[in-house]
């Protein structure tokens, strides 16, 4: 009998603590688009912008999957530089910050295009990220929550940027 009203207790206290969750993991939006530093949002409100819509995406999707107490998983970073001039690329990920991502996508794109061009396209953390590509040097980057919504949003940019052929050259995941 104690055991049963230890269990219905505990059930309880977790339903009467969903409000409180729910309130926690809105700050925990809030929280990531201020550090991500792009967008000041309310997580009801409608976004306007692509790049703040983006924004809100990746830290509606990490706030849900990490909970509202922030989750107990190592944060992971990833990025995709691109050399228009010579048409390749580096990447990195499962990096422990977002510099280190960079540098490491950086050198590993001047490495490959002997060119002094290469530039970071999309960073991201705990996510998956696409590079796309026009024939014509175009180029565009995403990131979202999977693989298809990643090169999806890659294509969109190449396309918004003028390429007429765009296609997805590298897309991963970092090891969330």
């Amino acid at each position: 009998m104690a055991h049963l009203q230890g269990v219905i207790g505990a059930i309880v206290g977790t339903l009467l603590a969903f409000p409180a969750l729910a309130a926690s993991v809105d700050d925990c939006i809030r929280n990531c688009a201020v550090a991500r530093g792009t967008c000041d949002f309310s997580p009801g409100d409608t976004v306007r912008s692509s790049n703040c819509r983006e924004q809100a995406d990746a830290c509606r999707y990490q706030c849900q999957l990490d909970g509202p107490t922030g989750g107990n998983r190592a944060t992971k970073f990833g990025a995709i530089a691109y050399s228009p001039s010579k048409r390749a690329n580096g990447i990195t990920y499962d990096f422990g910050d977002r510099a280190s991502a960079e540098r490491a996508a950086l050198n590993a794109c001047i490495e490959r295009s002997r060119a002094g061009d290469c530039r970071v396209v999309i960073w991201f953390s705990n996510n998956c990220g696409a590079l796309a590509t026009a024939s014509d040097g175009t180029y565009g980057g995403g990131y979202s929550g999977n693989k298809l919504g990643a090169e999806s949003r890659a294509i969109q940019y190449c396309r918004g940027a003028g390429g007429r052929d765009c296609a997805i050259q590298r897309s991963f995941c970092t090891g969330r």
